[in-house]
């Protein structure tokens, strides 16, 4: 083998390997949980304190929207509350994002979850109705297969 064709295979080779790393590094990045098996529902504000357990089909829900999405650290630009809260399995506790934003904070983890998508695959999987809002009129999408 010629000295430029070992200079390319090694180019090659480091390549193929920073390329992996990434691939590791992203999917370490991404939320995995066990299947959650009991839930609560947390809002105490001033002289309020509700508490309620979450219904079996809610967690599976739950489960379905949290599971294999991607964690990011950010500087936290709203407010997020153990007050206004789910805490799953007492391992688990997702905060709110207290002015609306779609993220989720997992405490545990010190990260954001997005839980909004613009993905339609993402949409379509996970949704049984969809709604979009448009010019501040919010309406139902069609079903594209009937």
């Amino acid at each position: 083998m010629s000295k430029g064709k070992k200079i390319f295979a090694i180019i090659i080779l480091i390549c193929a390997c920073l390329i992996m790393t990434l691939f590791i590094l992203k999917e370490k990045n991404r939320v995995s949980f066990d299947k959650f098996s009991y839930g609560e529902s947390k809002f105490c504000y001033e002289d309020s304190n509700q508490i309620h357990e979450i219904k079996k089909q809610d967690l599976d829900s739950l489960y379905t929207i949290l599971n294999g999405k991607e964690m990011f650290y950010e500087e936290l630009s709203c407010g997020f509350s153990e007050n206004i809260a789910i805490c799953i399995d007492g391992k688990y506790t997702f905060c709110f994002a207290q002015d609306g934003d779609s993220y989720v904070y997992l405490k545990e983890e010190n990260k954001l979850i997005i839980l909004a998508s613009h993905n339609r695959e993402d949409i379509e999987v996970l949704c049984d109705e969809v709604y979009e809002m448009e010019g501040g009129v919010i309406s139902k999408v069609k079903d594209e297969t009937n």
